[in-house]
């Protein structure tokens, strides 16, 4: 166990030592926290982080920001869905969209409208590449709840319609309804 009274201390230990040496420092660290039960996915993934190991990092992010969520800490769960997509470039796109489409959701009902947007343009632009018109139709419409939120309602109004007239072109379903509901 190491701990700091203050975090100057800390910092100026962390800047005295090399960036190759602090990376080791932090793997050995992680390994040592992962034989440990119970301890909090949110300080793994900071360390799988700063020990640069991207498996670890989405691991670890990922389970602290279903923590976080469950406990309406939906701040903590977007930033954490943020550091799982920084080491997620390697992923298949539908993993991707969907940390996108969680990152929105903790935004946007923090709001975090702006940031919303941007990760739910994201995820459309990956879902586009996959093909699937339902996850479209469903992420389109989300866009258009940032978008109102934004004042942005003439813009919001179209992209709910291009939303909805894709969707009636799949079987009815909750994506469906959802934009039905955004749009009354």
């Amino acid at each position: 166990t190491l701990a700091f009274r203050q975090e100057l201390a800390r910092q100026a230990v962390l800047d005295a030592i090399t960036p190759v040496a602090r990376r080791e420092l932090h793997r050995r660290v992680l390994a040592a926290l992962r034989t440990r039960s119970s301890i909090d996915p949110a300080r793994l993934a900071h360390h799988a982080e700063e020990a640069d190991d991207p498996e670890a990092v989405i691991e670890f992010a990922v389970a602290a920001a279903e923590q976080a969520a469950s406990a309406g800490a939906h701040r903590q769960a977007a930033a954490q869905y943020d550091r799982a997509l920084r080491f997620a470039g390697e992923e298949p796109p539908q993993f991707r969209a969907e940390l996108l489409k969680r990152k929105a959701h903790g935004c946007f009902v923090t709001g975090q409208t702006m940031e919303a947007l941007e990760a739910v343009r994201s995820e459309i632009s990956i879902l586009r590449s996959v093909g699937d018109p339902l996850q479209i139709g469903d992420a389109i419409s989300r866009e258009s709840r940032s978008l109102w939120n934004l004042g942005r309602n003439r813009e919001s109004f179209d992209v709910l319609q291009t939303a909805i007239d894709l969707l009636e072109t799949q079987p009815p379903g909750k994506e469906l309804a959802a934009a039905y509901s955004y749009r009354s």
